[in-house]
């Protein structure tokens, strides 16, 4: 998939490895996890679960403007968050009613 989209960035992919990011990162073992972090090294975002498309490119699209100076970091994180809510919301809208 790396090679398919061509992404330019550094990818972790691996059971004992993810593992050990997991635990770095201080959180319980939830895989997959997506970490977006700025040319810094500073992390902008933790995204928790399967990472779509439409939060991907709005991500990236954050941490292009934070590494253009045009974006804090603190506003890339409240902003994402808002996005990633939104999108999960809407998401959910159209997937429709769950019955149990």
């Amino acid at each position: 998939m790396v090679e398919d989209l061509k992404i330019d960035y550094p990818v972790l992919v691996g059971e004992k490895g993810g593992l050990a990011a997991v635990s770095a990162f201080g959180m319980d073992t939830v895989l997959p996890f997506t970490v977006f972090a700025d040319p810094q090294g500073r992390i902008v975002t933790v995204k928790v679960g399967e990472l779509h498309r439409d939060e991907a490119t709005f991500i990236l699209a954050r941490l292009a403007e934070v590494a253009a100076g045009r974006l804090t970091v603190a506003a890339a994180r409240g902003r994402i968050d808002d996005e990633i809510r939104r999108l999960a919301t809407a998401r959910a809208a159209s997937a429709g009613p769950t019955h149990n």
